[in-house]
C-alpha cells in the first residue's frame, strides 16, 4: 500500500499516518523530557491503531511495541498505561 493510500484510508480517522509521522519529528526537536517521550509514546501508540484499522498487524504491533518500550523505561511497573499498551499489542 503506497503512502497516499494510507493517508486516504486512515482520514477518516481524523489523523493520518503522515500527521504522525511529523508530531514526532517536531518532538525530536524538543527537549527528550519525560513528559514529551510519553507523549511520543502515545503518538506511537496511535500510528499502531492506525496500522490496526488498515488491518497491517505487523506495522501495528511494531510501533505498539515501541510505545510500551518508552513506557516501561518512564512509569512505574504497575503504571495503567503499561496495563493499556501490555493489552493492545495482545
Amino acid at each position: 500500500m503506497e503512502t497516499t493510500e494510507i493517508s486516504v484510508t486512515t482520514q477518516k480517522q481524523g489523523i493520518t499516518v503522515e500527521h504522525a509521522f511529523l508530531a514526532i519529528e517536531q518532538l525530536k526537536k524538543w527537549d527528550e523530557s519525560r513528559s514529551i517521550l510519553l507523549l511520543k509514546a502515545e503518538i506511537l501508540n496511535s500510528i499502531g491503531f492506525i496500522y490496526d484499522t488498515m488491518d497491517l498487524q505487523e506495522q501495528a504491533i511494531f510501533y505498539k511495541r515501541e510505545a510500551l518500550k518508552i513506557r516501561k523505561k518512564y512509569l512505574p511497573d504497575y503504571h495503567p498505561d503499561i496495563a493499556r499498551s501490555l493489552s493492545n499489542i495482545a
